[in-house]
């Protein structure tokens, strides 16, 4: 083995002047990499890296210099490249996410204190209240008789979202239905999403519009701004504050079929 690669470093340095010619063909191959990658395209800005990688560890081993150096140059090339495929990936598979309206998927986070404990019941907390339902699709906010935030779960436990993003008058911004954007996308958006647990969607000046966080199989976090005309509501970890009047409650509903609803 050992000759074999020995005849193929002589037959580059001798015929492809290796030396020079490997750095070169190296770097202009990361380069490709560099000006894909800043364009989105994130499969083929990896195999360049890849390319190049492989190139430049060529050309470590095929310098004159002690086996150690060759070696050591050879390992950091290679070091580098491994740790530039995997924030590639990275990158990659948050910008799947950002644009999967697939289910969210439970975490393995605790659930805040007070909850319903029902068989097959999940919890859905606004503030400090939470509402323990089996009957989905389950409508956690209802204003003046009217759906705001629905919540659907699937025979495998994966969560959907349908939501309505609105103004400060209460005009339309954007619609989401099952954790996809339908319309407005100009004026809300979701943000890079780190994993299949959450979802967060914000407006066109950057406010939350909505946050929910999957925290495990039983227990769901809504925080976020709903807006209708002469009406807010704005829900935080631990509270909910309606019209500008906090309202802290700290109760539990069990079996419900309806959470929070406010007027008629």
């Amino acid at each position: 083995m050992t000759k074999y690669y020995e005849k193929c470093i002589e037959w580059l340095r001798k015929h492809l002047r290796w030396e020079v010619s490997g750095a070169i063909v190296g770097i202009l191959a990361g380069v490709v990499g560099s000006t894909l990658l800043s364009v989105g395209a994130y499969i083929t800005s990896e195999w360049c890296f890849i390319s190049s990688a492989i190139i430049l560890i060529l050309w470590a081993l095929s310098l004159e210099a002690q086996r150690w150096v060759r070696g050591s140059l050879a390992a950091v090339v290679l070091s580098a490249a491994l740790l530039l495929v995997y924030d590639i990936k990275s990158a990659f598979n948050k910008q799947e996410l950002s644009e999967d309206p697939a289910g969210l998927v439970p975490d393995n986070l605790p659930s805040p204190p007070g909850m319903c404990l029902g068989t097959n019941e999940a919890n859905v907390f606004l503030g400090s209240d939470s509402f323990g339902s089996s009957h989905f699709p389950f409508t956690a906010i209802e204003v003046f008789g009217k759906p705001e935030l629905v919540i659907d779960r699937d025979a495998k436990n994966r969560v959907f979202v349908t939501f309505d993003v609105k103004d400060n008058e209460g005009r339309l911004l954007a619609r989401i239905v099952k954790n996809q954007v339908m319309i407005g996308t100009l004026h809300a958006y979701l943000l890079p999403r780190q994993d299949l647990h959450s979802l967060e969607v914000v407006d066109e000046d950057g406010n939350e519009a909505l946050d929910i966080q999957y925290l495990n199989k039983n227990t769901i976090r809504f925080t976020g701004q709903i807006n209708e005309p002469n009406f807010s509501m704005t829900v935080a970890n631990d509270s909910v504050t309606i019209n500008g009047q906090e309202q802290i409650n700290s109760s539990s509903f069990c079996d419900s079929r309806i959470g929070l609803a406010y007027g008629g």
